[in-house]
């Protein structure tokens, strides 16, 4: 009788020291994925920084100013290019207006 019980505590304690070892080992293999995660976490929030920091460089209004007098070739709007709104006719069966006479209005072209 005794002989029965000492195997089945002996075989309760493998099974238990068998299941200690493999969790400890999973717990180090998951140890070492947050580890490079957070090293990832880390670049990446740095790479952010630095492209937030390169963003407010390229958007200062007085480079942005720069590019668009010297790409977009903008002057001011003058009178001759604006119309009223009576000079507008309304589409049949749309809400959507259009010119009354298109040739009375002003052509509008963009150099590059």
């Amino acid at each position: 009788m005794n002989r029965p019980a000492t195997l089945l505590w002996l075989g309760i304690t493998v099974a238990l020291a068998f299941g200690v070892f493999v969790v400890s080992y999973e717990v180090r293999n998951m140890e070492e994925e947050r580890d490079v995660l957070t090293r990832s976490i880390t670049a990446n929030q740095q790479a952010i920084h630095v492209l937030e920091a390169e963003w407010s460089y390229l958007n200062r209004p007085e480079r942005l100013q720069m590019l668009a007098a010297r790409h977009l070739d903008l002057r001011p709007i003058e009178g001759s290019q604006l119309i009223s709104l009576d000079a507008l006719a309304r589409r049949e069966g749309g809400d959507k207006p259009v010119p009354a006479d298109a040739s009375d209005l002003p052509v509008l072209t963009i150099s590059q």
